[in-house]
């Protein structure tokens, strides 16, 4: 974003607010959609799946259900 913008300074590019504002936005969404695969990440390599459920649970379950 601030490469964006600095180009624009550099080359008298005038943008809108609603041009800064798309800009912003845009790399607002990026950065949103990073932090959220960085958490699936970090939720699978503890075990874990995103919804709250561990996959030891679930294998629990269908151990429980094959032996009953």
């Amino acid at each position: 974003m601030a490469l964006t913008l600095a180009e624009a300074t550099s080359q008298k590019i005038e943008y809108t607010p609603a041009d800064i504002s798309g800009i912003v936005q845009k790399h607002a969404d990026r950065l949103s959609a990073e932090y959220q695969n960085q958490q699936r990440i970090k939720a699978s390599q503890q075990g874990k799946k995103t919804d709250g459920i561990k996959a030891s649970d679930l294998e629990r379950m269908k151990l429980n259900k094959l032996t009953t």
